[in-house]
């Protein structure tokens, strides 16, 4: 099972069953450095050893929080580093409950001028917050390869020219629009393990036909009793 936990930038995987989506609002990657995974009920989810956790965090830090933090007084390399190895720190402390949990962190998405929301307002412009998020994302990179934590970096593919998020690829605010999903998809791929991979092979194969649509029950059935059957022919 492939479970993607995290704020609402998890709703991108909702577009295929091959994931178990747990949004649990408007957590930043502070949050759980500090207060650490297990402090958000997720027992509810039922991860299991063996299952994949994708941890999807950081785009509100990013947006409303670093540079508050910084035209407060605080460096921004020590910000940056503080919030980076608590994050990760918290995903390690999550990982050794189990015996076989892969962990993946997904880097935090470009940032965006788009869909402003009072709530939660962009602090800092446009151009630092490019600069922080691509500063916090090689930070999560070290961090996670220094404790063997898989990254899935989604900014070659969502990125437009002068590193902002591509409008084209957005649902008009800051998330993953429709078009993104398979882009996302196929980065991911190569971080899953093989029966993950055909299983979502296999769900594309009976989504592209039409077969998902006029037997979804069987489709469903399929996808958990055999999950290797999609290499056959592809």
């Amino acid at each position: 099972m492939i479970h993607v936990l995290g704020d609402s930038h998890v709703g991108v995987y909702s577009r295929s069953s091959c994931y178990s989506c747990h949004h649990l609002g408007p957590i930043t990657m502070h949050r759980v450095g500090r207060d650490g995974v297990d402090s958000f009920d997720i027992e509810k989810y039922r991860i299991c050893d063996g299952d994949t956790v994708l941890f999807v965090f950081g785009e509100i830090d990013v947006r409303c929080h670093i540079v508050k933090q910084r035209d407060a007084g605080r460096g921004l390399d020590e910000i940056i580093a503080t919030l980076g190895s608590n994050y990760i720190n918290a995903v390690m402390r999550y990982r050794r409950k189990f015996g076989n949990l892969d962990c993946i962190v997904q880097l935090v998405v470009p940032p965006t001028d788009q869909g402003y929301n009072p709530k939660f307002p962009f602090y800092g412009s446009l151009e630092e917050r490019i600069k922080i998020n691509g500063l916090l994302n090689e930070g999560l990179k070290l961090y996670c390869g220094n404790n063997r934590i898989k990254v899935l970096d989604l900014t070659d593919v969502l990125s437009a020219r002068d590193g902002q998020f591509d409008p084209r690829l957005s649902d008009g605010s800051v998330h993953c629009g429709k078009k993104a999903f398979l882009l996302v998809e196929n980065k991911l791929l190569p971080k899953l393990n093989s029966s993950e991979v055909s299983r979502i092979r296999f769900f594309r194969l009976f989504k592209r036909t039409g077969l998902i649509f006029i037997a979804p029950r069987l489709a469903k059935s399929l996808l958990k009793i055999n999950p290797e059957a999609s290499d056959a022919g592809m």
